[in-house]
């Protein structure tokens, strides 16, 4: 055999071996593929949204913008309904979302949509206005004021009756965020 087919033939064989060796072997994005499809789960996911913020800060217009609405949002008033719902194959998730008005005024009504049902499920948005900066930082300390004391409350009701779930909404926080947070005192 001349050296030129011997060559060749190494060539095809070396060819042949890597086209299988890759097949064999996966690559970085048929792995990263198969991990989010294992983390894909058919359970309906609900979950409660709380929009806090002064006077018109955007609360309405973030909401509309998750909706995917285009008009002009009509103003609030009190404590406003929303829901949005996104779909995953046949899963369907709802948004339960919840448009405290008034500013400081209202904040106890966050008292209604905010319970023991749904407290692990609850994420507060505060939108703060810009517009005036020196009174910024007040009306940001009163929505967090309000809402630490407020899912302390839930949540010691919840210890005092045996619950778990507060336990376990700490030990996630600490997982999530870890124990040198500042917050992990409170």
């Amino acid at each position: 055999m001349s050296q030129h087919k011997r060559e060749k033939e190494n060539r095809e064989n070396g060819a042949t071996r890597r086209q299988s060796d890759a097949s064999s072997q996966k690559d970085i994005w048929s792995l990263a593929l198969k991990a989010k499809k294992s983390d894909v789960s058919d359970d309906t996911v609900e979950t409660t949204l709380m929009v806090i913020g002064n006077c018109s800060s955007g609360k309405s217009s973030l909401i509309h913008r998750l909706q995917n609405k285009d008009d002009s949002p009509a103003p609030t008033t009190a404590l406003e309904y929303r829901f949005a719902r996104s779909t995953r194959g046949t899963v369907k998730d709802v948004a339960h979302i919840w448009e405290l008005a008034g500013g400081t005024n209202l904040t106890d009504l966050i008292d209604i949509p905010v319970n023991e049902s749904n407290i692990h499920l609850a994420t507060f948005v505060i939108l703060i206005d810009l517009g005036d900066p020196s009174g910024a930082l007040p009306v940001l300390e009163h929505f967090l004021n309000k809402i630490q004391t407020h899912t302390k409350k839930i949540l010691d009701g919840l210890e005092s009756r045996g619950s778990k779930r507060p336990k376990g909404l700490k030990a996630l926080a600490l997982k999530k965020y870890g124990s040198e947070h500042p917050d992990t005192s409170k």
